[in-house]
């Protein structure tokens, strides 16, 4: 068997999954995040590469649906949590399985059939479980709107990372366009930053770690990475931070690991709407032009809170809308002209940098923006333009007593 395996999961959003201190046996050991296994082991990481596209395509033409897990299942020593009506999920299951005959669950062990559920104890013998008195099933709902792809040693526990999401439906369509964009120009991203900022985004990131506040051995989440540039300059500012970066695209992962610095972060593919995080586990978050590319700005906002812990701190640095007055037509001139012309020579994709200007104009103005970050649960929320008012930097703390 391969050392490195991958799985096919949905991942039940974090925080929802039930205790399970009372159902006797111990917590299931979880290699992956509270989950459902869909293939398992799915294509071998080499060839994950040749198989997504047939993935996002099923993806595409699978609209989101809720799920409902509330009725005890149980095989020899393990207690599971299964759906009420499996069909939705069975449905996505079969497509699945039509496209890639080759990875039957567990390799075909158990049959070819999947029986959806969420593991939630083991035991040490069957007995056990039998004799358990178990208090009434739990009940868990949520919407199904992604999958995603972790590929690990099943030997290993802390081997297991994201590789891919792929989301469902409609959403596909836009994440996977913007996904596949910043794949395209990757290589270029950092130059091209430096180019359209003059070199300042360089100051301004020194600013967003600086309003962070990290001390030695604080956890930190560059959410949006791109190839490390925030997550980097926290361990310049702070050694000891123990810092993780995240990003949609795994063309950029790649190239940040291996930048100078690369191999003293956590890597991690993840969309910014469902974080594969724990609840309250950070003191920090952090995020350069991330923001106005997400599909649900409220949604990500909102997990970006939920993985904070009381007293956290999200900083977070975007383009803004420029302003009315004077100065108004040579900003758009910048925007519209400057910076498409300078993408077609330097990366040569041109919808790149004119989605660029046209989302930036799009994008909610800074005092609009600074009130979501309030609904999401932030405190002490502020913000300040850079660039004649075309960049702003945010930040908020979360309250002592928010979840």
């Amino acid at each position: 068997m391969l050392a490195v395996q991958s799985a096919l999961v949905i991942l039940v959003p974090p925080g929802t999954a039930p205790p399970t201190e009372s159902l006797g046996g111990k917590p299931a050991i979880q290699r992956v995040p509270p989950h459902i296994t869909l293939l398992y082991p799915f294509a071998p990481p080499r060839k994950l590469k040749a198989v997504i596209p047939t993935l996002e395509r099923i993806c595409a033409e699978i609209g989101p649906f809720p799920t409902t897990l509330n009725q005890y299942g149980r095989f020899e020593t393990t207690l599971f949590l299964e759906p009420e009506n499996p069909g939705p999920l069975l449905s996505l299951f079969r497509r699945l399985s039509q496209a890639f005959p080759k990875y039957p669950p567990y390799e075909g062990a158990f049959g070819n059939d999947l029986r959806p559920h969420l593991t939630l104890a083991e035991f040490r013998r069957p007995e056990e479980l039998e004799a358990l008195a178990l208090p009434p099933a739990p009940s868990l709902t949520f919407t199904v709107d992604r999958l995603h792809i972790f590929t690990g040693d099943p030997d290993r526990l802390g081997s297991w990372r994201s590789r891919a999401v792929i989301p469902l439906g409609s959403a596909s369509g836009q994440s996977r366009r913007v996904q596949r964009m910043f794949a395209r120009i990757a290589g270029r991203y950092d130059l091209m930053n430096r180019l359209m900022t003059f070199g300042r985004d360089l100051s301004w990131r020194r600013e967003v770690i600086r309003r962070a506040g990290l001390r030695r051995g604080a956890r930190l989440l560059d959410l949006g990475a791109g190839t490390g540039d925030l997550a980097l300059e926290a361990l310049r500012q702070t050694p000891g931070a123990r810092v993780v970066a995240a990003d949609f695209t795994p063309e950029m992962t790649a190239l940040g690991r291996r930048r100078p610095g690369g191999e003293r972060l956590g890597w991690v593919i993840a969309d910014a709407h469902a974080l594969p995080f724990a609840a309250q586990g950070l003191d920090a978050l952090v995020s350069g032009f991330l923001l106005r590319n997400v599909t649900d700005l409220d949604r990500s906002l909102a997990e970006q809170a939920r993985v904070l812990k009381p007293g956290g701190r999200l900083v977070a640095l975007d383009t803004a809308p420029p302003q009315p007055g004077p100065l108004r037509p040579l900003l758009q001139f910048h925007l519209h002209r400057v910076i498409p012309a300078l993408g077609i020579l330097v990366t040569g994709d041109a919808e790149a940098y004119n989605y660029l200007p046209d989302s930036t104009e799009r994008f909610l103005a800074p005092e609009d923006l600074a009130e979501m970050l309030v609904r999401a649960g932030l405190e002490e929320v502020g913000f300040v333009r850079r660039m004649l008012g075309t960049i702003a930097i945010y930040w908020g703390r979360k309250g002592e007593g928010a979840e």
